[in-house]
């Protein structure tokens, strides 16, 4: 039965951790890519401290002490607009951009430079138009469209 198997208590922040930390992989280094339901600043200076590097888009009430702006205050900025936090003290960077949608992404692996140059379609000029961004954004929405 299948049901035996799973754990009594919901996928949390505890479990995901203690799940990476049992696996003992010496000498290996893993670029994890995590989805917001599991991103928290916690989990990304933690695997840090252990050598391991994560990146992942990251839910508004899970960024601890960064004051990234809110869905509202980037609304009044154009598309491909970004705004970055960086905490030293965990080695960890976050980034809130602004796409079709307000994104946020945190990681311990990708930093802010250099800055890359990418193209988006605008539908008001049925045009391509350049664009800079972090090599964070540019990396995973590399990665994301990889895995569709």
């Amino acid at each position: 039965n299948c049901l035996e198997h799973l754990p009594p208590t919901p996928i949390t922040y505890h479990s995901l951790t203690n799940y990476v930390l049992l696996q003992k992989f010496p000498g290996i280094t893993f670029s994890l890519y995590v989805d917001n339901f599991f991103t928290s600043s916690k989990l990304l200076a933690q695997l840090g401290r252990l050598g391991m590097i994560a990146t992942g888009t990251i839910r508004a009430n899970r960024i601890d002490k960064c004051s990234l702006p809110d869905k509202k205050m980037m609304s009044i900025h154009q598309r491909g607009a970004f705004e970055s936090y960086i905490d030293k003290s965990d080695n960890t960077v976050a980034v809130a951009w602004k796409d079709n949608s307000f994104v946020k992404i945190m990681s311990n692996e990708h930093g802010l430079d250099p800055l890359s140059e990418a193209k988006r379609y605008s539908i008001q000029e049925r045009k391509k138009f350049p664009f800079l961004c972090h090599l964070l954004l540019c990396n995973t929405t590399r990665i994301c469209k990889v895995s569709i």
